[in-house]
């Protein structure tokens, strides 16, 4: 079966809360009980990123030390208003595996997800046709907006003329068969549609596969594109929000080798729908993180209305590279993970606070100190 037809999309409002990763979501606390097999340990081995940076996780390091990022404007097509967006840059060298006859009609969600996707495969020293299967979690929000635009505004312009050609690239799943078939990957392949926290709720199912035994490694990546329908959507409702785009992407294994950093725990998403529920969730998150460990480094992403100062902890990403919406989530994990490997952080708690749906968070820690926590 092609990857397209045994991919899965499954929205946040009907999926059921996602694996616990053998932990009590709220208490960050070892589940006991016959029903409950205790977790395999879950490492990551492999990190990626396309951001308004450029093309590497190196590069999205790089903005974070003060390197401005790539800016950009998209207009309406009646030109009567202009939206400031941080888009991602031409490559300097475009990818060789760019040259593949699938995506040469591939939108840029898709281009973004793939190159990060190989990126954080290439790091984890993963080899195609020589690994057990490799199970896939991609999370969008907005997905392939680019050819829906275009191609719904040929069909409105003139039904019997609109190119079939681009409608397979209109639906939510695209990008994670395209992955799928580049990777020769014949493991599950989900597609989840959220906003920002998607990607940490990515994390839960992907540790979960491990956990039972369906995969012995996960890719796990976020993904979204700029166009002037979503970004003009972003601040209609958040006028002070900065558009952007790219995509972020973490390998998930049982085994050590290799490993970067990690995956201790992912926290039971808060939902909210009011500004001051949004704080509430928010404030949430940050407690439970705080109850694993207090002395961890932050890595905030605020997605949507941009945050009060007083709520913002540590490392803020939407800030230096604006509001990635679907890939924001995914360029804090790879931050946070980045700097557990270059050993200048020991721990990482992770806060993303979404655009509209919920508040999540996730912790990272160095290989070896996750073995030593008491709370594991």
């Amino acid at each position: 079966m092609p990857p397209s037809e045994c991919s899965r999309t499954i929205s946040a409002q009907f999926r059921a809360r996602p694996p616990s990763l053998g932990f009590d979501f709220d208490g960050w606390r070892p589940k006991v009980g016959p029903s409950v097999r205790p977790m395999e340990r879950v490492f990551v081995i492999g990190l990626g990123a396309v951001s308004p940076a450029g093309w590497s996780a190196e590069s999205l390091d790089s903005c974070l030390a003060g390197r401005p990022p790539f800016g950009g404007e998209v207009s309406c097509p009646d030109r009567s208003r202009a939206i400031s967006v941080r888009k991602v840059p031409p490559p300097a060298v475009r990818p060789p595996l760019f040259a593949q006859p699938r995506l040469r009609r591939a939108s840029p969600v898709t281009q973004y997800g793939v190159a990060a996707a190989f990126e954080a495969l290439a790091h984890g020293q993963w080899t195609r046709g020589s690994n057990p299967p490799l199970g896939l979690v991609f999370s969008v929000m907005s997905g392939s907006v680019v050819y829906s635009r275009r191609f719904f505004e040929e069909v409105l312009q003139n039904p019997a003329t609109a190119s079939p050609l681009l409608f397979p690239e209109t639906v939510f799943n695209a990008p994670a068969s395209h992955v799928s078939a580049c990777a020769a990957s014949t493991g599950p392949n989900y597609t989840l549609v959220g906003d920002a926290g998607m990607f940490l709720q990515s994390l839960a199912i992907a540790g979960g596969w491990i956990r039972d035994g369906l995969a012995r490694s996960v890719l796990v990546v976020g993904s979204e594109e700029s166009d002037w329908t979503s970004a003009g959507a972003l601040t209609r409702f958040a006028a002070a929000a900065v558009p952007s785009e790219g995509a972020g992407a973490l390998l998930l294994s049982a085994d050590r080798a290799h490993a970067k950093a990690e995956l201790v725990g992912v926290t039971r998403p808060r939902s909210f729908s009011t500004r001051a529920a949004r704080r509430s969730a928010a404030q949430g998150i940050a407690d439970a993180i705080h109850a694993w460990d207090d002395k961890a480094a932050w890595f905030d992403g605020w997605s949507g209305e941009p945050p009060d100062p007083a709520d913002i902890r540590g490392v803020h990403l939407t800030a230096s590279l604006g509001d990635g919406l679907g890939a924001a989530g995914a360029w804090t994990c790879v931050a946070a993970c980045s700097a557990i490997a270059r050993a200048d952080v020991a721990a990482a708690g992770v806060r993303i606070v979404g655009a509209n749906q919920q508040a999540i968070g996730a912790m990272f820690a160095a290989p070896d100190a996750g073995a030593q926590n008491p709370s594991r």
